[in-house]
């Protein structure tokens, strides 16, 4: 059964272990939490799952309809622990997409800097949503994100659509 939280009874913090804490209306404290977005693309700020690790064992405590709900330093300490869930830098412009037996390397600008990585097989490995997202990951599991391709500088559409028709 799925037990939704109210902003209003949590509180988060972090204590010495530098692990996130919840602290509950009700007296009950679970340490070191984890928080996983359910619907990281499509609603990353929703529906944020709550769980402890307890003798082994993940215990869900429960979910976060929507993180605005919590005032602004909770739902800063949130969404610091989920960026470590949830590490997807986002491509902002395609200097190069080279193709070689089936293997792609990419050139790209993201919002952490320039990037180079390999795409095997782009039909497996390369999702494309109605809304304009594409979400990329390379050969080592990792994945960047296209918010909406048809942003991109025309000459990066160019190659990205070239590499991916």
């Amino acid at each position: 059964m799925i037990k939704l939280l109210s902003p209003s009874e949590l509180t988060f913090d972090l204590p010495n272990s530098g692990r996130l804490r919840l602290r509950m209306s009700n007296g009950k404290t679970y340490e070191p939490i984890t928080c996983v977005a359910l619907f990281p693309l499509s609603r990353p700020q929703g529906y944020i799952a709550i769980s402890v690790q307890q003798n082994g064992a993940t215990e869900e405590i429960g979910i976060i309809q929507d993180l605005s709900e919590l005032p602004l330093e909770q739902r800063s300490l949130v969404e610091q622990e989920l960026q470590l869930h949830y590490f997807c830098p986002r491509i902002l412009n395609i200097h190069k997409i080279t193709s070689k037996y089936g293997v792609d390397q990419w050139q790209v600008e993201t919002d952490r800097g320039e990037k180079q990585f390999v795409v095997q097989d782009a039909k497996e490995n390369v999702t494309i949503r109605d809304d304009g997202l594409i979400v990329i990951t390379d050969f080592d599991g990792c994945r960047y994100q296209i918010r909406d391709y048809r942003q991109l500088p025309w000459p990066a559409r160019m190659r990205l659509e070239q590499a991916l028709l």
